[in-house]
């Protein structure tokens, strides 16, 4: 093993984190990155482990979605230096779906702040619910039902439409006599469990170096490598991300920006309903204030437009999350770091995630 050679003001690098909505991570997400590349011929490994609280439903007159759990994700990474300018990066995933613990927790917590609870309220705490119905057209016509029953039009933009089994059932004249939220279409009924995710494989190219009035510039691209268990609808599809990166010291606060553009696989689940698959940018702001070298205090801004195509908010709208982390300078070679991720858009975010991971820098065996 040899020492890393980095100077001592050398900054420690983004949150290698991403937004860990369970409908979104069958599709490939480009981790925050530096500029910066691997030392040639040399090996960082990077272990982060993530626990995530998701909770969105919603029911409307066509589509029902309920995403109701706890995930606790393992990713394992190692990046290889291929030339002075140029790495390689591996990923590899590991997740567990599960009913959860925190529920009553993050209902305090939210109270606590004035953040929003939704339908935390209405959910019972410690169930387990991943599942995704949708007629693939449209079963009922606000107009119409509010003239059939002359009902407020403010009931009948609720989301929670509840109250309509009430007017509709032993009513002969009514023509749709199906569960409402289900037209027969189970888009998605994912069991809890634990297994593999995709695997990526990400290349990073700097371009140019940092100069006094212009940031370090890279460009990276990444396959999304199919091998998650589909039971628990960790596999995706082939997926490639193109994207470039930005860093600028200012010592001693380091700033990086990431930009990607990500073309999805097609889901076959969804080739009967009204949801699409399109493409979709993934984007990252760091601010990193390195103390003495030894800590680095991170404020992370992560911005996702929505791989789905539809109006349902749940999927379909863009996200938006920050993250405040520390990272810890133990030696040359050893880094550990923590992160809290709170949502700020509501829609295809978790509630929280709280992350921990340890970066380690060697030399391969074999030179």
């Amino acid at each position: 093993m040899t020492i890393h050679s980095e100077s001592s003001k050398e900054p420690f690098g983004p949150l290698e984190i991403h937004n860990m909505y369970t409908p979104l991570s069958s599709f490939l997400s480009m981790t925050p990155t530096a500029s910066n590349t691997t030392p040639y011929k040399k090996i960082n490994y990077n272990i982060n482990t993530a626990w995530t609280s998701n909770m969105q439903t919603n029911n409307t007159m066509t589509q029902n979605i309920e995403v109701d759990m706890e995930v606790i994700s393992l990713n394992v990474a190692a990046e290889y230096g291929l030339t002075e300018n140029s790495d390689i990066r591996f990923d590899f995933w590991a997740m567990h779906n599960f009913s959860g613990i925190m529920d009553g927790a993050v209902r305090d917590f939210h109270r606590t702040f004035g953040f929003p609870n939704g339908d935390r309220v209405n959910h019972p705490d410690f169930k387990y619910n991943y599942k995704f119905n949708d007629c693939g057209k449209d079963v009922l016509d606000y107009h119409t039902l509010e003239s059939l029953y002359s009902l407020k039009s403010s009931y009948l933009q609720t989301k929670h439409t509840n109250f309509l089994p009430i007017f509709y059932k032993n009513d002969p004249l009514f023509p749709f006599k199906n569960n409402l939220y289900d037209c027969g279409n189970k888009v998605l009924d994912v069991p809890s469990g634990t297994g593999l995710g995709d695997s990526n494989i990400r290349y990073k190219r700097k371009l140019k170096s940092e100069s006094n009035s212009l940031p370090a510039f890279s460009t990276i691209i990444a396959l999304r490598i199919p091998i998650g268990e589909s039971n628990f609808g960790y596999r995706s599809g082939t997926e490639i991300g193109w994207g470039i990166v930005l860093q600028k010291s200012f010592n001693p606060l380091n700033i990086y920006f990431n930009l990607s553009y990500i073309y999805p696989s097609k889901r076959s689940f969804f080739n009967s309903t009204s949801v699409k698959i399109q493409p979709y940018f993934d984007g990252s702001l760091s601010f990193e204030y390195l103390w003495k070298n030894e800590l680095s205090f991170i404020l992370q801004f992560i911005y996702l437009t929505s791989p789905f195509q539809t109006k349902l908010k749940e999927l379909g709208a863009n996200s938006t999350q920050v993250s405040f982390g520390i990272t810890k300078k133990v030696d040359e070679n050893l880094k550990f770091y923590g992160a809290f991720t709170e949502d700020l858009s509501y829609y295809t975010t978790p509630d929280f995630s709280f992350h921990f991971g340890i970066r380690y820098f060697l030399s391969p065996l074999i030179k």
